[in-house]
């Protein structure tokens, strides 16, 4: 149950980061805990980052208040997600999963270089 919860309170995070609504700090506050005392931080930080289907995101309403919004994966905005999750990370205090994710960061770009100099062969 709280694996299907964490993206969306990671995308209201996100969502309210942008804005001035009161619920950043409950938001950092209940992200922040479940990633200091869930069994594999690291797991869920990728799947936060890298999911293969469609997303539900927050944004504001044409007349105010705010509505969500199914978008795909091209559409989602990765640099603001990443601003986001490096934020988180700060507030859990705990350098060994920013280290991880760093290195599985790193890892992925590899993956991304060597596909691509084999596609230009």
């Amino acid at each position: 149950m709280r694996k299907k919860v964490i993206p969306q309170i990671f995308q209201l995070y996100c969502f309210v980061c942008q804005t001035v609504y009161n619920v950043k700090n409950s938001c950092e506050e209940i992200i922040s805990n479940y990633f200091k005392y869930c069994q594999n931080p690291l797991n869920i930080i990728k799947k936060l980052i890298f999911f293969k289907q469609d997303a539900f995101v927050f944004k504001s309403g044409e007349s105010g208040g705010v509505i969500i919004e199914k978008v795909s994966k091209d559409e989602r905005n990765y640099l603001w997600e990443g601003e986001c999750i490096v934020n988180i990370l700060k507030l859990t205090k705990n350098d060994n999963i920013a280290g991880d994710l760093f290195l599985f960061l790193i890892s992925k770009l590899n993956v991304i270089k060597k596909e691509e100099n084999f596609s230009e062969e």
